[in-house]
């Protein structure tokens, strides 16, 4: 339950705090072409102190506001990752 709890709070923040993140489209519309960046697939360890408690495995997908925002967001993949394991 917790680890759920984590990754969603996780996806909650990376996808509302991203300079670059398009407000969300009603009616589920589909993003444009060429603005959607697949994030590669994240295993993050969980800890409890010292010791390890498991893994959270996150893959998300962020829609930024114009291909030219999908491409600054493609070059900053690694900084991304980086902070969602650190805020794990």
């Amino acid at each position: 339950m917790r680890q759920r709890l984590v990754i969603a709070g996780l996806l909650a923040i990376s996808l509302s705090s991203s300079a670059f993140a398009a407000p969300a489209k009603p009616g589920g519309e589909e993003a444009a072409p060429g603005t959607s960046v697949e994030m590669p697939y994240l295993i993050a360890p969980l800890t409890n102190g010292d010791s390890l408690v498991a893994y959270a495995y996150v893959s998300c997908k962020i829609i930024a506001s114009s291909q030219s925002a999908a491409i600054d967001v493609r070059d900053r993949i690694p900084f991304i990752q980086d902070a969602f394991v650190r805020d794990v």
